[in-house]
């Protein structure tokens, strides 16, 4: 399985995993209407009542994976979202093509920013986290990365950071081992 083909799929498992299946509509920490493995009804959902009888969690994976990798999914928008912010910005690779240092990101890199334009809808109030994964500095990135909601912290903090942050930081760095930077 080709690198990004692999963090797609392991990122797919992991939003199910921190959104968790939920077959009924139900309102979500930030207000939203919502189904599934986090699915916010659209307008034209709500008027339809198209969930009204449930979802099935075969019908959720396939609405998951069109938020996210579909036309206009949180993909593409976190895709277009980075290089809206750092379309001049040059890291000594090739930038020139496509989306220019979007391009320069690893995989899961890619994955955790779009779990950002997922679970927030938009990365624009994120440009510390996003520079510091651009240019991979994973400590400015584990005090960055945390996401709150009404003043709360998100409980997928933890997630985000053992999933994509915990595997780049430096053990040398911190004595020998890697702490958790959660301020609970």
């Amino acid at each position: 399985m080709a690198e990004k083909d692999k963090a797609k799929s392991e990122y797919i498992e992991f939003a199910k995993t921190v959104e968790g299946f939920e077959p009924q509509v139900y309102t979500d920490a930030a207000g939203h209407l919502t189904i599934g493995y986090g699915h916010k009804l659209t307008d034209k959902e709500k008027a339809s009542r198209t969930f009204m009888d449930g979802i099935s969690e075969s019908e959720a994976a396939d609405l998951l994976e069109k938020d996210i990798f579909g036309q206009g999914g949180a993909y593409r928008m976190a895709r277009q979202q980075f290089t809206n912010m750092f379309g001049a910005y040059t890291a000594g690779a090739d930038s020139s093509k496509d989306y220019g240092p979007w391009n320069t990101l690893s995989e899961n890199q890619k994955m955790m920013i779009t779990d950002y334009g997922f679970n927030l809808g938009s990365i624009r109030d994120y440009p510390t986290l996003m520079l510091a994964l651009l240019e991979q500095d994973w400590g400015t990135v584990a005090k960055e990365y945390k996401r709150t909601v009404g003043g709360k912290q998100l409980g997928r903090n933890e997630d985000i950071y053992d999933q994509y942050i915990a595997p780049n930081l430096d053990p040398a760095s911190s004595g020998g081992t890697i702490e958790r930077v959660l301020n609970y």
